[in-house]
């Protein structure tokens, strides 16, 4: 017998590592990989800046805010594994275009 799965909206957000809301004037974005640190790795960064860029496309926000769902840890800050890891592939390209989205950040 095959049954369907339904997830409320609360464990929909738990899944993503960043989602946002509004409420009135003022949006959050908010970091959900706390079981990593949220660390800053290509892709997380990409949903961040995602995640300001489509909160920014609401007129009605006027501030927005940074936060992570659970308020355990903010960021631990960049993923220097996967610097080396671009650097020992000699991709140094890439790692100038890591370098520039996370001061975009």
């Amino acid at each position: 017998m095959i049954t369907s799965l339904r997830l409320d909206k609360q464990k929909r957000k738990e899944m993503y590592d960043v989602y946002g809301k509004s409420d009135g004037s003022l949006g959050s974005v908010f970091m959900n990989r706390e079981h990593r640190y949220n660390m800053l790795s290509p892709n997380m960064i990409k949903e961040v800046i995602r995640g300001v860029e489509t909160m920014n496309t609401d007129h009605v926000v006027d501030v927005i805010f940074l936060t992570t769902a659970k308020g355990q840890h903010w960021s631990i800050g960049t993923d220097f594994r996967t610097i080396a890891h671009m650097k020992k592939e000699g991709a140094y390209a890439r790692v100038a275009a890591y370098m520039e989205e996370l001061y975009g950040l």
